[in-house]
């Protein structure tokens, strides 16, 4: 057991020093085509990059506003975040959410068809994770086609 473990730690350690990372800023979701290498795993945001809400109601521009209104009112901050996360959730239950720009589901399709794992990272609780899994479907976003852990 001790060598099975001391082997598979062996392992790991190799393959992370074999790892790079860039973490990109840019201004369109196409800029990434041109920084991926072959076989690099693509991760991107899901809020703000690649899905956004159709109105303000239920954004991140909106809950970062409300958690801030709470605190300013005296709320301590732990209850606001409560609160607002609360709200938040239920209104990812019955609100619309659309790609935040045109060809984001062309992009990601493209790097998927080019052999990239393409991934999602997210704060979203599991409380809405089947809602945005449906929102991201609906979007043309199926990240379950090239995801390295099948």
């Amino acid at each position: 057991m001790f060598r099975q473990v001391l082997t598979s730690l062996c392992f790991l350690l190799i393959s992370w020093n074999c790892l790079t990372a860039a973490i990109l800023d840019i201004t369109t979701i196409q800029d990434v085509v041109q920084h991926v290498d072959e076989g690099a795993l693509v991760v991107f945001d899901i809020d703000n990059t690649l899905l956004e809400c159709s109105q303000l109601l239920g954004s991140d521009q909106w809950f970062c506003y409300q958690l801030q209104a709470l605190k300013e009112q005296g709320w301590d901050q732990q209850k606001a975040l409560d609160h607002v996360l609360t709200l938040w959730t239920e209104i990812q239950h019955c609100t619309t959410l659309r790609p935040v720009e045109s060809h984001t589901a062309k992009v990601v399709r493209y790097l998927q068809q080019a052999g990239h794992s393409v991934i999602a990272l997210t704060t979203r609780g599991e409380a809405v994770a089947q809602t945005t899994i449906k929102h991201l479907d609906f979007s043309g976003l199926d990240l379950r086609q090239t995801t390295p852990l099948k």
